[in-house]
């Protein structure tokens, strides 16, 4: 017998398909941008200016957004993000050059505010207690299989067509997600009015437990610099230890890219993964992946065998794909209904700050070394730091 898909559900389906392919402009950018950079009249070193602004100004659009969708009915911030991707993506086709494609990047990092604050909104709205960590797995795990799929038929159709043409083809793709708000139908975030902050406007903006914020936040930077550190150096693991210790006559990129699709296989277990953090709850499940994670550093810096390393970078794809669902799923869990926009918005941030610092901490403590004793000496003791601050988190709320 089938088991019922109720009309929230199908709603929160739908936004979350719309914030996927929202992100299909920045899915083709990432794709394209490093291997046909004369298609867009820029130079190799323009590359990484353009791929890491959109995160830089995250920090300050993270607020706007949350002004944002406080201020509007529910539905209006994300035809807006929607409106704004769509611009966006087709302006990539317009080959004006580097000051044009910064422009871009800096206003994708506001529209991607939008989309994140609301599909974050809209797995809140529609999961209750026993839930959450399942809707913030789904949220994760739609998002990410559309971003992927979208990254590959990019390069396809790069291949087949032309880099130019791309963008024009999603960007049509985009805005045909305004089709699911034509005729007024009931609004998808799941309220009336406000999106989400009902407060009046003189509290707005304002998080009633900040110690409980700076606590969880801290947490969740540490846990986004440890997955994204990882995930970064998995590929100078790659070339200094596991290729040259196996022996596979293959080349560096083609497993590097191995990794990739086996970490979008993965995140198809998100949803298990979120059922079973409902179950155990998500500060035990969290402090748990925190434990593997300080388990793979320190196997990682004491032994340097290759099937080792590479079956730690295997587990790694397993608990960075749980690490993201529950540093969501744990922060909503602690987002009150009148300040939701604002709590999220100000984790995403801690969180765009790990994800931004994990690369470049990762890449400059492993130059000093060459191998990953140092970044252990430095991660071990934020890990732990970040496990006890979680099991006294009870004390802050």
């Amino acid at each position: 017998m089938r088991a019922k898909i109720t009309s929230e559900t199908k709603k929160f389906i739908i936004v979350m398909i719309i914030v996927g392919l929202g992100m299909a402009g920045d899915a083709m950018i990432y794709c394209l941008l490093p291997v046909t950079p004369e298609s867009f009249h820029i130079t190799v070193f323009q590359i990484g200016i353009l791929l890491s602004v959109n995160r830089f100004v995250r920090i300050v659009t993270n607020e706007i957004s949350t002004s944002v969708v406080t201020r509007l009915n529910s539905d209006k911030p994300l035809i807006i993000a929607v409106c704004l991707s769509t611009f966006i993506t087709l302006g990539y086709a317009i080959p004006w050059g580097f000051w044009w494609l910064l422009f871009l990047r800096i206003l994708w990092g506001g529209c991607f505010s939008l989309l994140r604050i609301e599909g974050y909104i809209a797995a809140l709205r529609y999961s209750d207690r026993e839930s959450l960590s399942r809707y913030m797995a789904w949220h994760e795990t739609i998002k990410g299989q559309i971003y992927g799929i979208i990254t590959i038929i990019s390069g396809v159709l790069a291949d087949l067509i032309s880099p130019r043409a791309v963008p024009v083809l999603l960007a049509a793709l985009t805005a045909a997600c305004l089709l699911f708000f034509k005729g007024g139908r009931a609004n998808l975030m799941g309220v009336d009015g406000a999106a989400v902050d009902t407060a009046p406007r003189a509290g707005r903006g304002k998080v009633s437990n900040p110690r409980l914020l700076i606590i969880l936040g801290l947490a969740i930077l540490v846990s986004a610099t440890f997955a994204t550190m990882l995930a970064t150096l998995r590929g100078r693991a790659i070339v200094d230890y596991i290729l040259p210790g196996a022996g596979i006559a293959v080349g560096a990129a083609t497993f590097a890219a191995l990794f990739q699709v086996a970490g979008q296989i993965v995140s198809l277990s998100g949803p298990v993964v979120g059922y079973i953090c409902d179950k155990i709850g998500r500060r035990k499940a969290f402090t748990i992946v925190f434990c593997i994670q300080i388990f793979i550093i320190l196997t990682l810096a004491l032994l340097k065998l290759w099937y080792i390393m590479l079956a730690m970078f295997i587990v790694q794809l397993f608990s960075g794909s749980a690490s993201q669902i529950l540093r969501t799923s744990i922060a909503g869990e602690y987002a009150r209904g009148n300040e939701q926009a604002v709590f999220m918005n100000r984790i995403a941030t801690f969180q765009d700050m790990g994800s931004a610092t994990g690369p470049f901490l990762g890449y400059a403590l492993y130059a000093g070394t060459g191998n990953f004793q140092l970044i252990a000496l430095i991660m071990i003791p934020c890990l732990l730091m970040s496990v006890f601050a979680l099991r006294k988190i009870g004390k802050a709320t």
